[in-house]
């Protein structure tokens, strides 16, 4: 009788799975059980939960789901609710269709090896992970923690996959700048790779914060597991080739653009330059050695007139053009705003420097060029 009432309640519910995914709802309903005792080396998601879906090929695809390896025989572990979600997520599941129940985690056993003591069972379980691993070249033992020379190759070849997998999608072969923590949950199964990793996932502009999703082979079948990365990309900068001595003009023979191994040195550069069309012509502001990033702050605009030295003031209004001398009371780089002062009259003005000891005021200062001597007019006008 109660198995008639569980069939009947399966039935029912894969009815209302059936009409919420006609009408966009989840497509299957995932619950998690209490406990569970496994005799196999890994653990599916058919095993930690029963699932009813809109058909039975779309349950038996989400039961034969790979989520981690067993605990070592006579011993467990507990899985939770939010760590099958992520490698649901990890397996490209949208979890949006999918519907948890159940506990909130659950107790995974392993069934001691007949016969043989739990303390024996280590050597058992190295023996399985070398033979499991000898396809790639691998010796690790899955169930053993791992060194640190371990871990940073294992970093590294995850590290590759993605760099490869940016190139790739972005036809750009920078040197990619991968930053990355593998969960510890993770580790087991990245051990027991029997291939090389393939990575997928990530979205445009493949900079800043990503999730990647890292898929491989193992004894037991395709795992992937999801890789959460900060990517950044080094940007050109402007870096000197030779010594600058400071109040030298830079010329195209003095610097270049480079983007090799410039990244930590221009990212505590803010405003490092990146164009070297925008460098040539300016006039160091400071000593600058070979191998230099230039800043914004290490050259400026060459100055084109001095304090204290007679300028041409160029003013135009009214249809009048008028040339005069003045003296400068500043100094004034290209398009630089600086104050001048009549020889005539003694009186100060704004000019724009425009060219080398030359400046240019526009109409509010006309009538005051204009209030001097006619034949000073005349003899400047052109």
């Amino acid at each position: 009788m109660n198995h008639m009432n569980h069939s009947l309640s399966a039935a029912i519910v894969a009815l209302l799975i059936f009409v919420a995914s006609a009408v966009g709802g989840p497509t299957a309903e995932i619950t998690l059980r209490d406990h569970v005792q496994l005799d196999k080396s890994v653990v599916r998601l058919g095993d930690v939960a029963e699932i009813v879906a809109s058909d039975s090929r779309r349950a038996n695809e989400l039961a034969g789901l790979v989520l981690m390896p067993a605990p070592a025989p006579g011993t467990q572990r507990f899985v939770t609710r939010r760590e099958i979600q992520d490698l649901l997520a990890a397996h490209g599941e949208k979890l949006g269709l999918l519907r948890l129940a159940g506990r909130d985690r659950v107790a995974v056993v392993s069934q001691p090896v007949a016969g043989i003591e739990p303390a024996g069972q280590e050597e058992i379980i190295a023996e399985v992970s070398r033979r499991a691993n000898r396809p790639a070249g691998r010796a690790l033992n899955a169930s053993m923690p791992m060194d640190t020379q371990q871990r940073q190759r294992l970093h590294a070849e995850i590290e590759n996959s993605i760099a490869n997998y940016l190139a790739d999608r972005t036809n750009q072969n920078d040197s990619w700048q991968i930053k990355f923590d593998l969960a510890e949950r993770h580790l087991p199964q990245v051990q027991t790779a029997t291939t090389a990793f393939v990575c997928s996932g990530g979205q445009e502009p493949w900079l800043g914060q990503q999730r990647f999703v890292v898929a491989f082979a193992t004894a037991e079948g395709e795992v992937q597991v999801p890789v959460y990365a900060e990517v950044a990309r080094p940007e050109p900068v402007v870096v000197a080739i030779r010594a600058i001595e400071r109040g030298a003009t830079i010329t195209a023979a003095d610097v270049e653009l480079s983007s090799s191994d410039q990244m930590s040195v221009a990212s505590k550069h803010r405003g490092a330059c990146k164009s070297v069309e925008e460098m040539i012509g300016l006039e160091a502001s400071r000593s600058i050695q070979p191998g230099d990033v230039i800043t914004t702050s290490d050259a400026k605009a060459p100055l084109l007139v001095k304090r204290g030295e007679e300028i041409t003031v160029t003013t135009q209004g009214g249809g009048v053009r008028v040339r005069t001398t003045a003296r400068a009371r500043q100094d004034g780089a290209n398009g630089d705003l600086i104050q001048a002062e009549s020889l005539a009259t003694r009186d100060r003005f704004d000019v724009r420097v425009v060219g080398r000891g030359e400046a240019a005021v526009f109409t509010s200062h006309g009538a005051e060029l204009a209030r001097q001597p006619a034949t000073t007019r005349n003899a400047a006008r052109r």
